[in-house]
Order: C-alpha cells, then sequence, then structure tokens
C-alpha cells in the first residue's frame, strides 16, 4: 500500500537496527528492550508494521500487533519524533485497524500512558474507548516513580 511518499511494510529481523534508534528516541523511559522487540518480530501471533519514506526505505514508525483467536493487542506504537504531528500516528494506527480486521479480530485493545494526551486524543478520534486503569504500571525517569496506564478497546465487528 504506497501513497503519499510512504509505503506500509511488514518489519523483519533487518530492521530491528531501525526500530530501535526510534524506540529509544521516542520513549525516555522506553519499555521495550531489543531482545523483546526481536521476539515480537518472530513471534507467530505478531506482526511489526512500518512507515517507510519512498526513495529513501526510512523507517519513520513502527507498531506491533498481536492477534490471537478473535482479539487483538496494540502492543505499541513509536513515531520518530521528529515527525511529531505529522499525521503518521494515524495512518499507521489506521493499518493496524484495518489488518487487525483482516485478520477477524472483534476486539481491538491497547493501553496508553495516562499523560499521553496526544495519543489518549487520537484513540479516541478512531472509535476507541476507555475501560480501565492499570496504576503504577508504566516506569519513568524517576526509578521509584510509575505512570498509571489507560486501557481503551475498540469495537471491530
Amino acid at each position: 500500500m504506497t501513497s503519499q511518499g510512504f509505503h506500509f511494510k511488514l518489519l523483519n529481523l533487518n530492521d530491528l537496527t531501525q526500530i530501535m534508534a526510534i524506540e529509544r528516541q521516542a520513549s525516555s523511559a522506553a519499555r521495550w528492550s531489543a531482545s523483546v522487540m526481536r521476539d515480537s518480530l518472530l513471534a507467530a501471533h505478531s506482526q511489526v508494521w512500518g512507515i517507510v519514506l519512498d526513495g529513501m526505505e526510512k523507517l519513520v514508525a513502527f507498531g506491533v500487533l498481536s492477534v490471537v483467536i478473535d482479539e487483538a493487542e496494540i502492543l505499541t506504537i513509536a513515531v520518530d519524533p521528529a515527525l511529531y504531528r505529522q499525521g503518521y500516528g494515524e495512518k499507521l494506527l489506521g493499518h493496524l485497524i484495518h489488518i487487525a480486521k483482516s485478520k477477524k479480530a472483534e476486539t481491538l485493545y491497547l493501553e496508553v500512558r495516562a499523560s499521553n494526551s496526544p495519543a489518549i486524543e487520537l484513540y479516541k478520534k478512531a472509535g476507541f474507548q476507555e475501560i480501565g486503569l492499570r496504576k503504577n504500571y508504566y516506569d519513568t525517569d524517576e526509578p521509584q516513580v510509575k505512570e498509571d496506564a489507560i486501557l481503551m478497546s475498540l469495537k471491530l465487528g
């Protein structure tokens, strides 16, 4: 699928270096290690999709989608911070929703930092509803401080 100078690409181990560069830049308290990301790239139940700029083959965003039977979960989405607010997150989210539907998932879940209001707005715009809260879920830059995660879901069926 190509449009507007980029295309979606199903990522693999060859893309791990670029994925981890975005992961480290996008989150100061990055949750995903290279070994965890490698496992996601190899797992049968997950796919890692990216947005790649045409002509440069530069990865600018990625997302990990897990589908098990009739449920799907977006495990992470990250966009190169130099390209925030340019629509790549929204385009990638739309693509992941499309992939989840094509895999016959009935519900799509995700969790997001309670402080990440731009992402929360994006998810709500796409139709996600808040369904719960995980207290002290995310690490922060401060060793003893944790941040809550908001649980969200989208009915696909």
